[in-house]
């Protein structure tokens, strides 16, 4: 056995030696007030009859939504609640999606956090909303929430024990015995370093496959999925979206990360690519947004028909050249180089 091999097998071996603890999180509940077109969404690890309970380390996840014409403006919360007791512990930026019909919808997400234990109540500021540019700022007032934050386990669950603490260090080592591990330490450190030397040049030969081969593996591992419940349908179709739109930007170098849909199918249509592949695109993209955003209730025919199409589109897509899906200012720059 080679030296390279052995330090593998031994790292191998090391490794697989290791523990691992899977931690389980439990089910969020779910606080909602609808107010019109707007709605208010809590999520917190325990509601009961209108009251939320939660642990001073939790936080609560506040969605605000609202539905409405192509021109509808929302102004994004900046600050949920103006209460001392609260602390606004995650923001993000507002999505709009396409529902269809001519409809969006606007969507924010944050985060809060309480200060301190007790019984406290959490005010909502208002959410200013107007249907189109021109007419009139309206204002949804929420209703407070009552909220019992405590330092208790309110979901006793066993994955969340602790080790048993381990037993103490045994004493020094007699003196005659430590030159001996000198010696030996020069000798650690020369497979430890033909090891690493060892794993950085085979990761090196590990050439990460082609786009479109990436593509089709993943849609395959996505195709055997269950469809039994509406949450397995929304993760089909959420995972199905984003492969797609990871395959255009590794095969057609198109902004995807960080864009809404309307966006990325904008971005998709200052492309090259043809009439066809674009429709596809635009189709299979906002199909994924109705389930995931309108919650839609597609049958198992109509997902696997879904998954179908985008494994048509990219293997039809895979066989352009590659300056046929490159935006026109990225084709001129190769020219001039050229």
């Amino acid at each position: 056995m080679t030296l390279p091999r052995f330090v593998s097998s031994a790292f191998l071996v090391w490794a697989l030696a290791v523990p691992v603890g899977f931690v389980v999180a439990a089910p969020a509940a779910e606080y909602v007030e609808k107010k019109g077109k707007a709605e208010l969404r809590l999520e917190a690890e325990r509601v009961e009859n209108g009251q939320v309970e939660m642990r001073l380390s939790d936080k609560l996840t506040l969605t605000f939504t609202v539905e409405g014409a192509a021109g509808l403006q929302v102004q994004p919360v900046q600050t949920p609640t103006t209460s001392a007791d609260w602390e606004t512990s995650g923001k993000f930026k507002p999505q709009r999606t396409v529902l269809g019909d001519g409809r969006w919808r606007w969507q924010q997400k944050i985060a809060v956090s309480p200060v301190k234990a007790g019984e406290l109540t959490l005010p909502f500021e208002p959410l200013r909303l107007r249907e189109a540019p021109s007419t009139a700022w309206e204002q949804v007032a929420w209703k407070p929430i009552h909220v019992r934050v405590t330092t208790e386990v309110l979901n006793p669950d066993l994955a969340e024990l602790r080790d048993v603490t381990p037993p103490e260090q045994l004493p020094p080592a007699p003196v005659w015995r430590v030159p001996v591990y000198w010696a030996a330490l020069p000798l650690a450190l020369a497979g430890a370093l033909l090891g690493v030397v060892y794993l950085r040049r085979r990761a090196r030969r590990q050439v990460p496959p082609p786009p479109d081969v990436w593509a089709l593996g993943e849609l395959e591992r996505i195709e055997r999925l269950p469809l039994g419940e509406q949450t397995d349908v929304e993760r089909f179709h959420t995972l199905l979206s984003d492969v797609v739109r990871r395959y255009l930007e590794l095969r057609f170098q198109l902004p995807a990360p960080e864009q809404t849909t309307a966006e990325f199918l904008a971005a998709v249509q200052s492309s090259c690519l043809p009439e066809e592949q674009q429709a596809m695109v635009h189709d299979l993209l906002e199909r994924c947004d109705l389930v995931k955003f309108a919650r839609a209730h597609p049958s198992v025919e109509e997902c696997q028909a879904l998954a179908t199409g985008a494994r048509r589109f990219v293997q039809e897509s895979a066989a352009l050249p590659a300056a046929e899906g490159q935006p026109a200012a990225d084709r001129n720059r190769q020219t001039t180089m050229a």
